[in-house]
């Protein structure tokens, strides 16, 4: 199994699959830079189920860390 680290996310779906675009922010300096610059890492291809599924568990497992940690502010 390989372990990346992202800070970046993005989501496209067709009526097939989910694809799930993670990468990392490159752009130090967002005041002073004219543009964000994000390298993508790693592309997740998921059926609708897969990705309901993965709704479900994120949404469960951010409200157990939210209980513990506090409110994640978006």
């Amino acid at each position: 199994m390989a372990t990346s680290f992202a800070n970046v996310v993005n989501v496209l779906s067709t009526n097939e699959e989910f694809s799930l675009l993670f990468g990392t922010n490159q752009t130090w300096n967002l005041i002073e830079a004219e543009e964000l610059t994000v390298e993508l890492e790693n592309r997740i291809m998921l059926t609708p189920h897969a990705a309901k599924r993965l709704s479900a568990l994120l949404t469960a497992r951010i409200a157990e860390f939210e209980q513990r940690c506090g409110k994640i502010n978006i």
